[in-house]
């Protein structure tokens, strides 16, 4: 039998915390024709996470997928939360180190319908009424990086036409450098270089450069 990759303390403590869901939560991933140790891990660590409340939905599909062709998906591997309730909350590449946190809490959000942002966030971002994107580069050693993800991530919640999208940094490396990734965490509004910013950033400043790109 396999080593579970979420230890017994650690799924005591993951039970209570999804206690009380009342939504469906689709965790879609997308794999790449040649499978790799960080895809592996991610469907696995998942379905573990599937294993502790029914709610979670895990589905696997693969790069030919019409879902995986029409968000132009080429990096794998790639996953979606809440994709079937019309979120763009999105992950490039593994939910490995700190951004396990990440993808739990974007469960937990999707699951009880509360994004944990203030309430003049809230309403701030719902009058972003054109599509846009924020990329939140990151890596698994950084324990910052989930604060600014689950910020940009909770925005994507809020409003459907933002595409939030967590990039693991070393995995990939051609965006990464594009972008001259070289701290993280690290925001790019709209993929402008020139919508940028380190560190973790105060709410309603990301809200404010949302709706000012």
């Amino acid at each position: 039998m396999n080593e579970k990759l979420i230890s017994s303390e650690d799924r005591k403590t993951l039970e209570e915390e999804f206690k009380g869901f009342k939504n469906d939560v689709q965790v879609l991933i997308v794999k790449g024709p040649d499978q790799n140790e960080f895809t592996d891990f991610t469907i696995n660590f998942t379905g573990e996470l599937a294993e502790l409340n029914d709610k979670i939905k895990v589905e696997v599909i693969s790069a030919d997928h019409e879902i995986a062709k029409k968000e132009n998906i080429d990096s794998f591997p790639y996953v979606f939360i809440g994709y079937d309730k019309g979120y763009h909350i999105e992950f490039m590449g593994a939910t490995l180190g700190y951004e396990a946190r990440s993808v739990i809490e974007d469960i937990k959000m999707v699951a009880t319908g509360n994004s944990s942002l203030s309430d003049n966030a809230k309403n701030k971002i719902k009058e972003l009424l054109k599509p846009a994107s924020v990329h939140v580069f990151v890596t698994p050693t950084c324990p910052y990086c989930p604060g600014s993800v689950i910020m940009a991530h909770a925005l994507a919640y809020e409003n459907k036409m933002i595409k939030s999208v967590c990039v693991e940094a070393t995995e990939n490396p051609e965006i990464s450098n594009k972008f001259q990734v070289s701290s993280v965490p690290k925001q790019i509004i709209n993929l402008n270089i020139n919508k940028q910013s380190v560190g973790v950033q105060p709410e309603m400043k990301l809200v404010s450069e949302i709706l000012q790109s």
